[in-house]
């Protein structure tokens, strides 16, 4: 008797567990409704107008090197262009997918522009976002350097950036620190890092 309520158990775990990774390899859009690609150049902007330009690098504590994740304060500033280089190899940006973030950008720095997370700073008790990671490196060693693209769990428009390395990027790595990037505010500019509020952005091809 017990034998046919089996079959529907099975299937609706079927069908949630299909739900959910369909919602999770979900296409990024862009700000024209189009899938954005790998290697494609995109101004990372705020969702809103009226909460300034988009993201460049910019230095901190007085010190030229490292280059740091910074915004723009003013709305006619787009920042410098970022591209996408998901672990998977596939030319469609994902959400909640591994990816290391690469600003299109010259720097003085002897290092690249790709992004990667800073250490804990004791002092200020905040995390930043800096560069000189490498595109495609996997490992505890390159944990720092993997971000993912997130929808907002209350349904608010927009993406939001966040940083939290799984398998197979960080096989080894231990429990990972994982984090919503939000805005910091510091020395008078303002700049990307763990925050409970994160940003919401959108992407706008250049």
């Amino acid at each position: 008797m017990g034998k046919p309520a089996v079959v529907p158990f099975l299937l609706l775990t079927f069908l949630f567990l299909s739900t959910f990774a369909a919602a999770a390899s979900d296409p990024v859009l862009d700000t024209d409704g189009k899938k954005l690609t790998r290697g494609t150049e995109y101004y990372i902007l705020p969702a809103s107008a009226g909460n300034g330009g988009g993201l460049t690098l910019d230095s901190r504590n007085g010190t030229e090197c490292p280059l740091y994740v910074a915004k723009e304060s003013s709305e006619a500033s787009p920042g410098f262009p970022v591209a996408f280089f998901p672990y998977t190899h596939k030319r469609t940006v994902r959400v909640s997918t591994d990816a290391n973030f690469v600003f299109s950008a010259a720097s003085t720095c002897v290092q690249t522009t790709v992004w990667t997370l800073g250490r804990f700073e004791e002092s200020t008790g905040r995390t930043f976002v800096a560069t000189g990671g490498v595109v495609g490196r996997t490992g505890p060693e390159a944990r720092g350097t993997w971000f993912r693209i997130e929808t907002f769990e209350d349904g608010r428009s927009g993406y939001k950036l966040a940083f939290c390395p799984q398998p197979p990027v960080c096989v080894g790595c231990g429990k990972p620190r994982c984090g919503d990037l939000g805005l910091l505010e510091e020395g008078g500019k303002v700049w990307l890092g763990f925050s409970d509020s994160p940003l919401p952005v959108v992407f706008k091809r250049v």
